[in-house]
């Protein structure tokens, strides 16, 4: 009995002794003072994706279903039209304006909101209540989730990490990008997307972005609430200046680009086997040698060098090019821009921008499944052995793909859910369809982005009925619906009714995926 009893105990490194699951889960990083190494602390960099990641999105879910009950239908519109077209940077811009900048979580938190929220959400929402604007210049890539970042929005802060494996999978050393960020206990997270500023050549990228500020109508004091309530703009902005200097007969919103900043960016003219002693325009004829030297030139020399670096970087990580740009740095003694490269790559150059977030793509057109061919075809789906367990190959992804949601399932539910999936898309593509890639990705962020539509007007059923129309396949999102409450029948195992959402849902954004497979029903 002792011995069962002694193995219910975990190490808590932060007393220095052994706790019960139930007192650590009541007490870490509250109550108790968790070290971010410990193996049961969900901030830990060992947990991100296993636990961080769904506190993350339970907290998020939890603010976004509070917020929209308060906002406007046009609001709500708004921001389920970002979601839909899978735009982080402008959802991420509107929830952080209507949570933050217009003081509704303030406002909850003094009316109790998440007072019986459990310790660990609690503890994620004062993490999350530290968000804020950042401009971020990357220096390096720590690991595949941390990079090194300063802000340049308070100069006087040191090198930081930011944790965001997306980030580290592709940014550049001296990347700027314009995002949001709250603190963790490893470092600042970046939250939601971001987009990347412009090159600025020999201009300072701070001063850039100050005069691109006063350009725009923000005010000398208060910059950070008047950049939460403008963050689209700023972004709109960014890809004004973006594509006025590709092409200056292009059409764009003269009212978001400066004047200074319309023309071409300044850029070193040369490979790195002859830059050294290369005479520049951009450093009044002189070398980067002779400019390093110079105190005058030295500031222009290194903003020059940054676009130079960050262009290598890109090679390195896109084509996997493994190109070395600290060798001149360091014979130009120009020590203080020598980081350590980012990882060779080979990432689709589409791939890059991080404005970029999973398309939720159109529909092709096709033919509704209907009645009697749905029958036909659920039967031959559910009756014939072979095929099911061909299915069972084929749809490993998708189905494995349901144990990533946000809202975890139990055993019997993910069970249910699964098997309802097998014969609903076996249905709608009983044979390998040519081309056939289920993009489990797209699904999931399908699925996110109908468990946040809506308010809470609207009832499951029409819920329901609303995203099964969606699919463009209703009569089979109906049928799958039918044979889930059949399953849970025969098993004898009731579903929760606070998950039926969830797995409607989940059904609906599967089949919404394998409407995107060709070949089509009808082209």
């Amino acid at each position: 009995m002792g011995e069962a009893k002694r193995k219910k105990q975990r190490d808590c490194p932060a007393k220095g002794g052994e706790i019960t699951p139930e007192e650590c889960g009541r007490g870490r990083n509250s109550s108790i003072a968790c070290p971010v190494t410990c193996p049961h602390n969900p901030f830990a960099a060992a947990n991100h994706a296993e636990h961080f990641e769904a506190l993350e999105a339970k907290v998020f879910g939890l603010l976004g279903r509070k917020l929209i009950a308060e906002l406007t239908p046009s609001q709500v519109r708004e921001m389920a039209d970002a979601m839909n077209q899978g735009d982080d940077f402008t959802t991420q811009a509107l929830l952080t304006w209507h949570l933050i900048g217009e003081g509704r979580l303030a406002k909850w938190l003094a009316e109790g909101f998440a007072r019986d929220w459990k310790n660990d959400e609690a503890v994620m929402l004062g993490h999350f209540q530290t968000l804020r604007p950042a401009l971020l210049e990357f220096r390096g890539v720590v690991d595949e989730l941390t990079c090194n970042a300063v802000d340049l929005l308070d100069p006087e802060s040191p090198t930081f990490a930011v944790i965001d494996p997306g980030v580290a999978s592709r940014v550049d050393r001296y990347e700027i990008l314009l995002g949001w960020v709250y603190a963790l206990p490893t470092g600042q997270r970046l939250s939601g997307g971001a987009v990347t500023m412009p090159a600025m050549g020999t201009q300072d990228p701070a001063e850039a972005f100050a005069a691109l500020l006063d350009h725009l109508g923000a005010p000398a004091e208060g910059r950070e609430l008047w950049m939460l309530e403008h963050m689209i703009l700023l972004g709109e902005s960014f890809r004004a200046i973006e594509s006025a200097r590709r092409d200056p007969s292009a059409k764009y919103d003269l009212d978001l680009v400066p004047d200074a900043f319309r023309a071409s960016v300044a850029t070193l003219d040369d490979g790195a086997e002859v830059l050294a002693d290369h005479p520049q325009p951009e450093l009044g004829g002189k070398t980067p040698r002779e400019a390093a030297a110079d105190p005058v030139l030295r500031p222009r020399l290194v903003r020059l060098l940054k676009e130079f670096i960050r262009s290598g970087d890109r090679l390195r990580r896109t084509v996997g090019m493994d190109i070395d740009s600290n060798l001149l740095l360091g014979e130009i003694r120009l020590e203080e821009l020598i980081l350590p490269p980012p990882p060779l790559g080979f990432l689709d150059e589409d791939e890059a921008d991080f404005d970029d977030a999973i398309p939720l793509d159109p529909l092709p057109p096709q033919e509704m499944l209907d009645s009697p061919e749905l029958d036909d075809r659920l039967q031959a789906a559910t009756g014939d052995e072979a095929l099911w367990n061909r299915l069972e190959i084929r749809l490993a992804d998708v189905l494995d793909a349901f144990n990533d949601l946000p809202d975890k399932l139990n055993a019997n539910e993910l069970e249910t859910l699964q098997s309802t999936v097998l014969a609903a898309l076996g249905a709608l593509h009983p044979d390998q369809p040519p081309g056939y890639e289920p993009d489990t990705e797209r699904m999931l962020a399908r699925y996110e982005a109908w468990m946040r539509s809506g308010d809470d007007q609207e009832d499951l059923a029409d819920y329901a009925q609303r995203i099964f129309e969606e699919t463009r396949q209703p009569a089979l999102c109906e049928a799958a619906a039918d044979m889930m409450f059949f399953l849970e029948k025969q098993s004898g195992k009731k579903l929760r009714p606070k998950k039926l959402d969830v797995l409607m849902t989940a059904l609906a954004a599967a089949i919404w995926e394998a409407a995107h497979w060709p070949p089509v029903l009808k082209s």
